[in-house]
């Protein structure tokens, strides 16, 4: 930088300023670059111009370029030529003899800085002139290639609103991604017209997007939102092949869409369904997910169904009663079934020994310990009550016995002469 500078300072000054550039050169300091900043503002300097010599460096280096630089012959023709013609003289044309003659005519100092001053126009205007027209042929090249190229392809478009025939064609590869699935959800509430295309194209992957975890969502909402006319389809797939509705029921995502048909759908549509659930109904009620699908067969199913549930449990009440999977269908089914059911399965439960104890001080089991003596009546009653307050001791050091024993105590003071008897 202090050889360029040097460089530019008039051949008087030259002289003086040439052992302060060696010593500021060698010096690292700040306090000599300090001194050297003093000894350099009382140089003398030229009383003629007194603009940045930073600014008459660069113009100097730039000045005029007849030959066109490197990166131009990237540009289009009709730039290259634009820019050719700016760089030898703003419009093209050459300049006048009279021009030059009179340019000679002048001094010295007054030719470099008419110089410096058309060279700094000369490149502006072209820098100007280039970057005007490459920007208006880079538009009208991209209008050009958004007419011709015509929509955009179905996978890479951009996600548009729901309800859209943007899904369309995509509606199974979106209900496979987290987001994608919403959209698909949100679409569904357009109308008739979305339902159809996501039956369309959701058939043949029932059985897949009921395990999916996003795609069941949509089969969900699918199935919620349409009539059971067009929920038929996935019925079908369901019991075309053996075994997969059990499995569907055990699944944590598809048990979901089986409660959504019970649901939704009437009886006789879902008989075939649930014939396929009482198959092996004890496992389902001891599952942790198909617990819930026999729940939803109690309250929506027939009474067929809810009878064959009931004598079910009766039978094998010790076993169902161990687990709490198993003791929420045994809720369901003493809530929804008809009232002899109930009392006798009521009485089967009482009749196991150690059953009802145990079912007293457990977390799910105390409801059924309740339901069982809410529903029971006489000497059964009297019999069941008599067991759990021998077992007082034990049902006070839980917390779910200990509501036991006070429902006990309140029936006791209700009724004061069965408690006698």
């Amino acid at each position: 930088s202090i050889l360029a500078i040097d460089s530019l300072r008039p051949s008087g000054a030259h002289s003086e300023q040439t052992d302060v550039g060696a010593r500021a050169r060698g010096l690292r300091s700040e306090r000599a670059a300090r001194d050297m900043a003093v000894v350099w503002t009382e140089a003398p300097e030229p009383t003629s111009d007194r603009r940045a010599f930073a600014c008459r460096a660069l113009l100097t280096r730039l000045g005029p370029q007849p030959a066109m630089n490197g990166w131009a012959t990237y540009l289009p023709a009709e730039l290259r030529e634009r820019s050719a013609n700016s760089l030898c003289g703003g419009a093209g044309a050459a300049p006048d003899d009279s021009d030059c003659a009179g340019a000679g005519a002048a001094n010295e100092g007054d030719a470099s800085t008419a110089e410096n001053e058309g060279s700094r126009q000369t490149t502006c205007s072209s820098i100007a002139c280039i970057g005007a027209a490459a920007e208006a042929t880079m538009v009208q090249e991209l209008s050009e290639e958004s007419v011709s190229s015509g929509p955009p392809s179905p996978l890479s478009a951009p996600w548009t609103p729901p309800g859209t025939p943007s899904i369309l064609g995509r509606i199974w590869w979106l209900s496979q991604d987290a987001s994608g699935c919403r959209v698909v959800q949100d679409a569904l509430d357009s109308g008739e017209v979305v339902r159809r295309a996501v039956a369309a194209e959701m058939k043949g992957h029932i059985a897949k997007a009921a395990r999916c975890p996003h795609a069941n969502h949509v089969l969900q909402k699918f199935i919620s939102v349409s009539s059971p006319q067009e929920c038929q389809f996935v019925i079908d797939e369901l019991l075309a092949r053996a075994g997969l509705v059990f499995q569907t029921a055990r699944h944590r995502y598809g048990c979901r869409i089986i409660q959504q048909l019970l649901r939704r759908c009437p009886v006789a549509q879902t008989q075939s369904l649930s014939e396929w659930l009482l198959v092996d109904a004890q496992a389902l009620c001891c599952h942790s997910f198909g617990t819930y699908v026999m729940q939803h067969l109690v309250k929506h199913g027939s009474e067929d169904h809810r009878h064959r549930i009931t004598q079910l449990i009766g039978r094998q009440a010790s076993a169902i009663g161990q687990c709490s999977s198993g003791c929420a269908v045994i809720t369901a089914t003493m809530q929804c079934g008809a009232s002899d059911q109930t009392a006798w399965l009521a009485r089967s439960i009482a009749e196991e020994q150690g059953l009802l104890e145990a079912l007293a001080v457990a977390k799910h089991g105390h409801a059924v310990a309740l339901l069982v003596l809410q529903t029971l009546q006489g000497p059964d009653l009297c019999a069941a009550r008599d067991r759990l307050l021998e077992a007082r001791v034990n049902l006070h050091m839980s917390r779910y016995g200990y509501s036991v024993v006070q429902f006990l105590e309140g029936t006791r003071s209700a009724h004061p002469a069965s408690a006698g008897a």
